[in-house]
Order: C-alpha cells, then structure tokens, then sequence
C-alpha cells in the first residue's frame, strides 16, 4: 500500500511530474470557473477573463473614428405598427432593390428570420387546407359542389373565350387574304 501511494505522490508532484503542473494548472481553472459561475458572473472566469482581454485589446487600440460609409437602416416601433410583425419578406427584398440602384456595395441584416413570413403564400395555404379540414363532412361536399360550379363555369367561360378568339383568328386571317387579293388584282390592273 505504501507503493501505491509513493507512486500517487510522485504523478502528483510539481517538481518531479509535467502531468501533476497540467493538473494543478486545470483545477485552479475549474475552480474558479465554479467560483464565478456562483457569483453570477456571466460566462464563469473564462468569460471574465475573454471580457478582461477584450477591455484592454480596445484600450490598447484607442479610439477609431466612425466611418461615413456605414449606414444604419434601423427598424423601430413605427415600422412594425406600418407593417405589422414579422415583416413580409417582400419588404426587405424591395429595400435590398433599391438599395443596389443607389449604388450601395453591400447589404446586412442583423435579424434572425425564424418566424415566417406575414403573406407566404405557403402558409395562407396550410391556413385554408387546415380550415377546410375542420368543417362538417355535408359542408365540404356544398363548398365542393360549390367550388366545381365556379371552376364548370369558368370553363365555359375560357371555352366561349377560346371560340370567340378563334371566330377573330378566322377573320383576321380573311381579312388579309382578301387585302392580299385586292392588291395582287390592283397589281395586275396597273400592268395591263
């Protein structure tokens, strides 16, 4: 037993041991970690020493003048009362447009859009696939017929249009026959 705990005592000796200073080194981290992270201290010591490092990174730095080529294009109460939240992504297409017109090189957003769009088209869809799922079996089969009269009589419609187009078609083409008739007969008139 007391070879076994000669051997711990040499692995766990500074002077004698590289594992036993990356040891001490590591539980000296965790340990503090812990004791920032009890004193509600964000991000523990390892945030408060990246938060520390960064301070004096900006100290060493000094002061940098703000660059007139950055422009800020802010989003605040008023424009989510105009369009409403989320903001449907054609507004930010429409800004991105015009933007590059102006000659603007670059564009970023700092939004996270996770929430869909107020007018996707897909979702309208799901909205009325899952309304349509909710009504009464006899009301789907009269919103049905229903649906079926509209779509027969806008086929009957298209169907008229197509009539009617070919009739105009079948005069046109009349019409330049006889043009090209009139002309060839004028034509022969002039030579004899």
């Amino acid at each position: 037993m007391w070879v076994f705990m000669k051997k711990i005592l040499k692995i766990f000796n500074p002077l004698k041991s590289p594992f036993a200073i990356t040891f001490y080194i590591t539980l000296i981290f965790v340990v503090l970690h812990f004791y920032f992270i009890n004193s509600n201290i964000y991000g523990g010591f390892l945030g408060y020493v990246e938060r520390s490092l960064e301070q004096f990174k900006y100290g060493m730095r000094g002061v940098k003048p703000i660059s007139d080529k950055v422009i800020v294009i802010d989003m605040d109460e008023s424009t989510l009362e105009k369009y409403g939240w989320p903001i449907n992504r054609k507004h930010f297409a429409d800004l991105v447009i015009k933007l590059k017109k102006l000659g603007i090189k670059s564009v970023a957003f700092d939004i996270i859009f996770a929430d869909p769009s107020n007018n996707d088209a897909i979702e309208s869809a799901k909205k009325f696939h899952n309304q349509f799922q909710k009504i009464s079996l006899s009301a789907k089969g009269e919103l049905v017929s229903e649906l079926e009269t509209i779509i027969n009589n806008q086929e009957k419609n298209l169907k008229l249009l197509t009539e009617k187009l070919t009739e105009v078609n079948k005069k046109i083409d009349w019409l330049k026959k006889e043009e090209l008739n009139k002309k060839e007969t004028d034509d022969e008139t002039e030579e004899s």
